[in-house]
């Protein structure tokens, strides 16, 4: 008899999946995750029979800074699985508008959500609920938006195509872990509008080749009250897209005439963080093309690029120091076509090199006041509402038409009364070319030789000659104001 007690167990696993999860399991998870997260989950009706769980008027509130949000949702099923998961149903058009009140004001954003092929499966594998994501296309709409002092249609689109996601998070702990990846195909954006003037624009932007991921952790309990937004949320994440492809084109009529924009990019990407002191994005494109068609000029403006690079690293919550910032910008070998070059420069006396810039900056800095959500806060300052400690120069490159100025240093900011504190701290700067393209230029008539004249003096003041055509000058800002250049005091 034994065999067979021990082939019970078998028989029961068989039966009953491992990890079995109930419908209402699961929304009481997304409401417990809601109520972390700064945000209550409502219902107008709710019933749940042989294992489906129908949800109506499903509705999201969020409080923040003062103010209010509501989403509509619509009609949510969850339907309980063989398997042990739960298969979530979002009817093929839903409405998600949404109400904001903020000092008073009420705003109502129309919207909705319409998706082919849509499957989601919420499932749980020891310590982690998964949820598997696929649709033909997903679809969000926004329609119009209206108010106490606004009334206005803004129709802009987004859709992505052949969607593949998974999401898992963690089931307990102190600090509740999630990841995600996606893929898409492609995503679509459009957008169209007009102001009361007459002036109107009409956008799309798409991407191909989409993939991610995001990793971040979101708190155990219910989220404290806080003042703005990311504190109440209580939310860290870190993530990145990556694309194989894009296009842009824009088209605007304004007073001067109507403004063409056609660009694109054979891969770029975009990474995003939060954490408890900053925000922080990365915007990169590489191998651009761009035709620019302004209302007033004779010939189109065609620009390429290698690289395209627009970072920052911006503190948002009160502290007293220590708060990282960052300014990371990198556009490499911008060149402009030749018919745009000789409407400036016939006769071809400027170098025709593509142009660079690359700029790479990091500090630290004390917030003083809760900018996001409490401007009175912000207006009883004296000074700007973030107040500086240090900044490293690690990088500065800039060349244009044969001349480079690159630069590095270091500085700090000691605390004053003053509500703009002083540098402390030397930045040293190099010149190459520079006097060259200055001759250049006047020869052209672009600059007048007046001018030449002063900018050389000025040259002479705080920079050094070193070889042919290269001044080089260290900047020192000393404790109490004053400035040095190679020594030699400017102020």
């Amino acid at each position: 008899m034994s065999k067979y007690y021990a082939a019970l167990p078998l028989a029961l696993l068989a039966a009953s999946p491992a990890w079995s999860l109930t419908a209402p399991e699961l929304w009481e998870d997304w409401q417990e995750m809601g109520a972390r997260l700064g945000m209550e989950l409502q219902v107008g009706s709710e019933d749940y029979s042989v294992g489906r769980l129908v949800l109506e008027d499903v509705q999201a509130v969020m409080d923040f800074g003062g103010g209010a949000s509501t989403s509509n949702y619509g009609t949510l099923t969850f339907v309980e699985q063989n398997d042990g998961s739960v298969r979530i149903e979002i009817p093929p058009v839903s409405d998600a508008s949404s109400t904001s009140t903020l000092e008073g004001e009420t705003v109502t954003i129309s919207a909705e959500i319409r998706h082919e092929g849509l499957s989601i499966i919420a499932r749980d594998e020891g310590d982690q609920r998964i949820y598997d994501i696929r649709a033909d296309s997903l679809t969000y709409e926004m329609g119009d938006i209206t108010g106490d002092e606004v009334a206005e249609s803004f129709p802009a689109t987004m859709t992505l195509r052949n969607l593949d996601s998974t999401y898992q998070s963690d089931l307990d702990g102190e600090e509740i872990g999630f990841s995600q990846t996606y893929a898409a195909s492609a995503v679509d954006f459009s957008a169209a509008g007009a102001s009361a003037t007459g002036e109107t624009f009409d956008l799309s932007y798409a991407m191909s080749g989409l993939g991610g991921r995001i990793d971040g952790t979101y708190p155990s309990e219910a989220a404290p009250d806080g003042s703005n937004i990311f504190a109440m949320m209580g939310i860290t994440y870190e993530g990145e897209i990556t694309h194989s492809g894009s296009t842009l084109a824009l088209v605007s009529d304004t007073p001067e005439g109507q403004l063409q924009v056609n660009g694109q990019a054979a891969s770029g990407g975009i990474e995003l963080g939060l954490d408890e002191q900053s925000i922080t994005y990365l915007l990169t494109s590489n191998d651009a093309q761009m035709t620019v068609v302004p209302p007033a000029m004779p010939l189109p403006i065609n620009v390429t690029m290698a690289e395209a690079r627009t970072g920052v690293t911006f503190p948002y919550a009160v502290s007293e120091g220590g708060s990282p910032w960052a300014l990371d910008l990198a556009y490499r070998d911008l060149a402009l076509d030749e018919q745009l070059w000789a409407l400036f420069d016939p006769t071809g006396q400027l170098p025709r090199d593509p142009a660079t810039l690359v700029l790479t900056i990091t500090g630290e800095a004390e917030v003083l006041a809760d900018f996001l959500g409490d401007p009175e806060a912000v207006t009883a300052l004296e000074g700007p509402p973030i107040r500086p400690e240090s900044l490293d120069l690690s990088e500065l490159r800039f060349s244009v038409a044969g001349a480079e100025l690159t630069g590095t240093g270091a500085l700090t900011f000691p605390e004053t009364p003053a509500p703009f504190p002083m540098p402390v701290g030397r930045l040293n700067l190099a010149l190459d070319g520079g006097m060259a393209l200055l001759d250049k230029l006047v020869a052209m008539g672009l600059v007048p030789a007046q001018q030449a004249t002063f900018v050389r003096g000025m040259a002479g003041m705080v920079a050094r000659p070193v070889g042919e055509n290269r001044l080089e000058s260290e900047i020192e800002f000393t404790e109490g104001g004053g400035i040095l250049a190679n020594g030699l005091p400017l102020q």
